[in-house]
């Protein structure tokens, strides 16, 4: 069975690519360090994020937090 590359799939030590809002690559790609979800309170629903570290091209600079539907999988841990 092929599983999803959806961020909302993601895992501790997984490469993703982060995405812009309308879906497009952006040729970034990062390591997730956390995956946690957060209520909305105002919604009423919950918001799938991780937190990640830019790769070594862009210097592994931390991102405090992104959402998960705005990265792809591109390689397992």
């Amino acid at each position: 069975m092929e599983q999803s590359n959806h961020g909302s799939h993601a895992k501790v030590g997984d490469i993703v690519e982060l995405l812009n809002p309308s879906g497009h690559p952006t040729a970034i790609f990062a390591l997730v360090t956390e995956a946690y979800q957060v209520w909305r309170a105002a919604g009423a629903y919950f918001e799938q994020r991780v937190k990640i570290h830019l790769t070594k091209e862009r210097g592994w600079a931390p991102i405090k937090e992104w959402k998960a539907n705005y990265c792809r999988i591109v390689s397992r841990a």
